[in-house]
């Protein structure tokens, strides 16, 4: 027990270095297209009582305790919904404002994100590789090697890991997990986020190669979903963006509105289910 505890500490605090690592690409991505930093945030809380903050060198650093998305503010960054000619105007003459950026860069500093969790997740999932170490897959809740698992299982195989099958078992947790949770289909046996830490956590108690896996596997996770069209997912931003570029920021307001309304209930929806899975997922672990 006191091993699965230690890697429980370890596989969180694995998840919230992806956190950092995706925003920090972002700070620095800003900053090498002259864009100011002014806080990045790794993390989420109900409340802002509940997050940690604190001045750095260069920016304001803050940390929620719940291990949900990262965002970094620059300075002169807009809101959408309430952008106008004038404001357009005068961040065109100011200097260091993310607003005077072109849209090109706006979108590079969007994606630098992922692409570095990408990166991050190509390395991890290529580590077991070239340790020599047995495939992990996927498989069913009987033929599970992991224990206990948030997903339908995971099971260490008889062969060595090989680049191709690595990377097909992040695809396929991805195939997974998204009609799940954004579907809303059947969560039955999957975890929110307790249960994807102790899976975190398991994999470590069995072989150290396996844990760094599952690590690459949920940084790919992490990047795909930031990716997707959903307010304020980083995909969405780029869509509005390009849209703006295209018809106008005045011609999309009234659809930008509707669409963020509609896009955050969805995905507080998605949050509910979430934790709601993580709850029964719960119960019916370790009842057991």
């Amino acid at each position: 027990m006191f091993e699965f505890i230690i890697w429980f500490v370890l596989s969180l605090a694995a998840w919230y270095l992806l956190l950092f690592v995706f925003s920090f690409a972002q700070a620095q991505s800003g900053l090498f297209f002259g864009a100011k930093v002014q806080r990045v945030s790794i993390g989420n809380a109900p409340t802002e009582a509940l997050k940690v903050s604190w001045q750095g060198k260069h920016w304001d650093w803050e940390i929620g305790p719940l291990p949900f998305g990262s965002s970094t503010k620059f300075a002169g960054e807009l809101d959408p919904l309430k952008e106008n000619g004038e404001q357009q105007a005068q961040s065109r003459r100011s200097e260091g404002l993310f607003s005077s950026l072109s849209t090109i860069q706006k979108i590079l500093i969007l994606i630098s994100g992922p692409i570095a969790l990408l990166i991050l997740s190509g390395l991890l999932l290529s580590a077991s590789v070239f340790a020599g170490a047995d495939q992990l897959s996927l498989s069913t809740k009987n033929e599970s090697t992991i224990f206990p698992v948030a997903v339908s299982g995971l099971k260490i195989e008889d062969s060595e890991s090989e680049v191709g099958e690595q990377f097909k078992l992040a695809w396929e947790l991805i195939m997974n997990l998204f009609p799940r949770y954004f579907l809303f289909q059947s969560c039955e046996g999957w975890g929110g986020l307790a249960g994807c830490v102790s899976t975190l956590a398991a994999a470590g108690t069995y072989d150290w190669a396996a844990w760094v896996t599952c690590i690459g596997c949920l940084s790919f996770a992490l990047a795909v979903v930031n990716l997707l069209p959903i307010p304020p997912m980083g995909g969405f931003q780029i869509l509005h963006l390009l849209a703006a570029s295209f018809f106008g920021q005045k011609r999309i307001e009234k659809t930008t509105v509707a669409v963020i309304a509609l896009g955050l209930a969805y995905l507080l929806t998605i949050m509910c289910r979430i934790f709601i899975a993580d709850f029964f997922w719960i119960v019916g672990t370790f009842s057991q």
